[in-house]
């Protein structure tokens, strides 16, 4: 019953979980909240001590009312608060939660309707790896926006004021009610929702993610690697069709644009390193240029990042240069790890690939399909990527095999097998053809990484 820790550290801990469930923030100049767990202490312009607790509770000098607009008796605050708690993860999740927290706290968890749901807990949600994944995203240069529309007086304080309580609204309220579920886009008729293998997140009241951060123009979520990485589809979805709205209001010459990384990491892995390598991996996704490109187009999002794609690229590029200087013929955008958010034939590819398989319980399966197999797609890509050449037919036999093991005497899974042939690759060649080849490895990771047993 003996807490060592820092009284700050110890009431922030409190609060992390308190912070799941609340409605109200209260401040209040009474000495009796001093020993009140989850509070926060502070000086205010007399330097006499206040407290802010999240509650609502009578003799408050100040009462803030979350995610209320309308309200006369409360001043509005404005707060992204979903987070994944225990009692909604899958039992095995559960489980794992429960062991985890008795070996530390030597009690059961208290209350699992209140208590919010750790890394470990998250990561054994997802399907297939149980792996963390760390989402970052941010606006592309809003802050040059502003100051050149106000260097230009295009834009009024009105006008500033009005986009940026748009987009505190949108980061603050509209991203809790996208990581529940499907969500109506503006002028639409069909909701939004990314649910490759059919999760059902509305049935079950929402995605294994939590908002770390998310308010202006970016946002920090972490979550079941699979779930956040469909939610960032989702969000980019929502978020384009509410600024075209906004912006359609004040000036339509003007598309607000957003781009993201995406991390994936073991559970025991330190936050501050996640934070780093998502953030590493959406600024990659503002500056990664084809080729072709006179500069980088941002607007794009970069799935699982890692530092060595960077050095790799780099160093194709040089490679690339210093061929067309000598009039040596060389394949464009060999080595593309980060996509335009519009780029569909990722998901075409991954539909194929999960309709070979089998749902299971924490992960798909292929039926009578070595894992052998799907590796040798990876080798395919690597070769284009590394070696700047493809050895089609080789291409074609793996294609083939992979059809008929899995088709079972279907036609269509034949059919499929075949599409999916030819998004990767396309004959004739052309130089500098754009084709799926170039980016094959992102969906093959993400395939590879929901075939895998927990602990893989």
């Amino acid at each position: 019953d003996v807490i060592i820790a820092h009284e700050l550290c110890y009431q922030l801990f409190v609060l992390g979980d308190k912070l799941t469930a609340f409605e109200f923030i209260g401040r209040h100049n009474d000495n009796k909240y001093k020993g009140y767990e989850g509070h926060l202490l502070f000086k205010n312009i007399n330097n006499q001590d206040v407290y802010y607790i999240l509650k609502a509770e009578s003799g408050s000098e100040c009462l803030w009312k979350i995610n209320s607009i309308e309200s006369n008796e409360c001043v509005p605050f404005m707060f992204a608060k979903y987070v994944t708690i225990v009692s909604n993860l899958p039992e095995h999740a559960q489980e794992i939660e429960e062991r985890e927290y008795a070996e530390v706290n030597d009690k059961p968890i208290p209350d699992k309707t209140k208590t919010t749901a750790s890394f470990s807990g998250l990561a054994n949600s997802s399907y297939g790896a149980d792996l963390i994944g760390c989402l970052r995203m941010d606006v592309d240069d809003l802050g040059k926006l502003f100051s050149t529309k106000i260097k230009d007086k295009d834009f009024d304080l009105a006008t500033l004021s009005y986009i940026s309580r748009e987009l505190n609204y949108f980061f603050k309220i509209v991203l809790s009610d996208i990581c529940k579920g499907p969500v109506e886009i503006v002028g639409g008729k069909n909701k939004i929702i990314t649910d490759l293998i059919s999760k059902g997140y509305e049935e079950r009241g929402g995605r294994y993610v939590s908002i770390v951060y998310s308010g202006g123009d970016d946002l920090f979520i972490l979550g079941a690697w699979d779930e956040t990485a469909e939610l960032a589809f989702d969000i980019q979805k929502c978020f384009d069709s509410y600024f075209t709205r906004i912006m359609a209001k004040i000036d339509t010459s003007i598309r607000l644009t957003i781009s993201a990384g995406l991390t994936l990491h073991k559970d025991k892995y330190p936050l501050y390193q996640i934070a780093k390598h998502s953030k590493e991996a959406e600024e990659e996704a503002k500056s990664f240029k084809y080729n072709l490109e006179a500069k980088a187009q941002k607007n794009k999002i970069c799935l699982f990042y890692s530092p060595s794609y960077k050095y790799k690229n780099n160093e194709l590029n040089i490679i690339a240069a210093n061929n067309i200087r000598a009039n040596q013929k060389d394949n464009h955008d060999k080595f593309v790890y980060a996509l335009n958010w519009n780029e569909d034939k990722m998901f075409k590819i991954m539909n194929i690939l999960i309709s070979l398989c089998e749902k299971q319980v924490d992960k798909i399966v292929i039926n009578n399909i070595s894992r052998a197999l799907v590796y040798k797609l990876f080798s395919l890509a690597e070769t284009w990527w590394y070696k700047n050449s493809l050895y089609v037919p080789h291409l074609y036999y793996t294609i083939e095999r992979l059809g008929k093991i899995s088709q079972n005497g279907t036609e269509n899974k034949a059919e499929l097998i075949h599409q999916l042939r030819d998004l990767i690759i396309m004959l004739p060649l052309s130089e500098h053809e754009h084709n799926a080849i170039k980016y094959f490895k992102i969906p093959l990771t993400w395939f590879d990484l929901l075939l895998r047993n927990k602990g893989e």
